[in-house]
């Protein structure tokens, strides 16, 4: 690869913080073609793949030298295709449909779909770096490329009939050649997506001997009678020939008997499931509980979504006896029992000491105390708890005595509970992100409560989010006055009277502290925002370039926010 001046600009587009870890000793790189720099290759191996998620400064890393672009490739596209960022996806299916057989873009050609002459074999094997496969985004992906194409020239009728064997074509080129695919995602998220048929693909049972996480489901997975047969031989191939998994994914909706039963069969082959996910789970089969028994040395996440009424007709006892389980989800569920009588079956599940790390909580018609036995016999491993439901004193007061090492909290809160939640601050001295709502005490004096929170508010946290009534300008002053230690960002939700001395008050404090990096406003405050009549369009500029302003901020409710956020 021949080195040319356009991989100056690798060095300078890389962020200064990644800039100062891989080159603490050069001002810039003297030799582009040659020169690694003071870490081994393995080194940098190793950070390169914690850059996963940062494609940009990767692309960068890439274009500073040969060595370093031989490292960084195979990260770039170990997972090419978001079905979330279908623009970075285009150039991918380019790519990859460059990469096909001859014979196949013959076949393609062959076919009426609209092969460009301009793509070249590519520098690469870039198919042998892809570890997943996403059934839905390859898919999107590959329509999302013959319109960006051919949109001037194409119907959508055509467009349909020509993107399924270019769809099947890429993925078997991706089965084919991987040379470590470890994650197959077999979603089907809307009616008329295509649901492919491995057992046709060729290399197929060995790539999915090596997978590390399955995900399969989707609302409309069964919406087709030709989904049924290629669903059950996908499941028939994962449960002949994975036995490795870690994570496991399943969305249970609509699905009947036979392909439970396959599903509960893949589960209990596993070497060591380490996470589990069910959606949609049956509640009135008892049977995967005792399978995930079979784990109980291994798994690590559990998490139950829309699982009806399960409190109510299943006991998942002595869940302590999973003795590496560190996060426990119960998202959305419904249950037919009021609190008082689900406790004795939350204590069931708890009846000694666990390692719990992280609860997230959402269950409707009941309320957090359920959640005591969980916590108190957690006590100093528990870290991050989200509780969407109320949380009554006697909860809070538990917390304040076992579980002084949480670093994440989210709650809802009421006026009687004010005096406890307080309290319960003055106990956190690790705490770092705190969320707090009070969506059933609109009465609840929100002055009185920003005043109080000044003072009880750890000095440790850096993240904060408030929903409590409006608050006026005296009172956010006087909150900013008390808090001598920094906060990176801050959020409001209900302050629908803001205006323009609220925003001076917070960029009088982003300047005196220097700390401040965003400032969310909930929905409402950023189309007020947007009314120049209320604020006065100079200070909101000026304040952009103190802080970032994030829009329509929420805190994220969804268990992949345990899953992604990093303190």
């Amino acid at each position: 690869m021949a080195y040319d001046a356009s991989r100056k600009s690798g060095y300078h587009q890389i962020s200064e913080p990644i800039k100062d870890l891989l080159f603490p000793s050069l001002a810039i790189i003297h030799d582009q073609t040659t020169t690694v720099g003071p870490l081994a290759l393995d080194c940098l191996d190793e950070i390169f793949q914690n850059l996963l998620d940062d494609k940009a400064t990767l692309f960068s890393c890439a274009l500073v030298n040969r060595a370093w672009c031989r490292l960084v490739i195979p990260t770039l596209w170990s997972s090419p295709i978001n079905p979330g960022h279908l623009r970075l996806a285009i150039p991918v299916i380019s790519i990859l449909l460059a990469s096909l057989p001859e014979e196949e873009k013959l076949t393609l050609i062959g076919v009426g779909f609209p092969f460009p002459a301009t793509l070249t074999q590519p520098v690469f094997k870039y198919a042998e770096f892809i570890k997943e496969l996403h059934s839905d985004g390859v898919e999107l992906a590959v329509r999302a490329w013959i319109l960006k194409e051919f949109q001037s020239s194409m119907r959508m009728p055509v467009l349909s009939k020509n993107s399924f064997m270019a769809i099947n074509a890429i993925m078997r080129l991706i089965l084919r050649e991987s040379r470590s695919f470890e994650r197959l995602i077999y979603w089907k998220t809307r009616k008329y997506s295509v649901i492919p048929d491995f057992s046709e693909f060729e290399n197929v049972e060995n790539a999915f001997s090596q997978l590390k996480q399955f995900e399969f489901g989707g609302k409309y997975i069964y919406y087709e009678h030709s989904d049924l047969e290629n669903v059950s031989k996908a499941l028939d191939i994962v449960n002949r020939v994975s036995r490795n998994l870690k994570c496991l994914r399943v969305d249970f909706h609509n699905c009947n008997e036979l392909r439970t039963q396959l599903i509960l069969e893949i589960i209990a082959l596993q070497k060591g499931l380490e996470r589990v996910e069910l959606l949609h789970y049956p509640d009135s089969d008892t049977e995967i509980f005792s399978i995930l028994r079979l784990h109980m040395k291994s798994l690590r996440w559990l998490q139950l979504k829309y699982v009806e009424y399960w409190f109510s007709t299943t006991q998942l006892e002595h869940l302590e006896e999973f003795t590496n389980l560190e996060t426990l989800v119960i998202y959305e569920c419904t249950t037919s029992i009021d609190t008082e009588e689900a406790l004795p079956r939350f204590e069931a599940m708890a009846q000694g000491p666990m390692k719990l790390k992280q609860i997230y909580f959402e269950c409707w018609n009941l309320n957090g105390n359920v959640l005591i036995p969980f916590v108190s016999q957690s006590s100093i491993h528990l870290k991050e708890l989200i509780i969407t439901n109320e949380c009554p004193r006697q909860l809070l007061d538990t917390l304040a005595i076992c579980c002084p090492n949480i670093t994440l909290l989210a709650v809802n809160i009421d006026e009687s509970s004010n005096p406890a939640f307080l309290n319960l601050l003055g106990c956190l001295s690790h705490l770092k992100c705190l969320s707090i709502r009070c969506p059933r005490s609109p009465h609840i004096q929100a002055d009185d409560f920003w005043i109080s929170l000044a003072y009880e508010l750890p000095q440790s946290v850096r993240y904060i989010y408030i929903d409590i009534g409006t608050i006026s300008n005296d009172a956010l002053s006087q909150f900013f006055e008390k808090r001598e230690w920094p906060i990176s960002r801050i959020g409001f939700g209900n302050a629908e009277n803001f205006d323009d001395n609220h925003i001076k008050t917070i960029l009088k404090f982003a300047r005196e502290k220097g700390s401040v990096q965003e400032v969310g406003f909930s929905s409402v405050i950023a189309e007020l925002l947007r009314i120049t009549d209320q604020f006065t369009e100079a200070l909101l500029v000026e304040l952009k370039t103190v802080v970032e302003i994030v829009e329509n901020i929420e805190f994220d409710q969804s268990p992949s926010y345990l899953d992604n956020f990093i303190i």
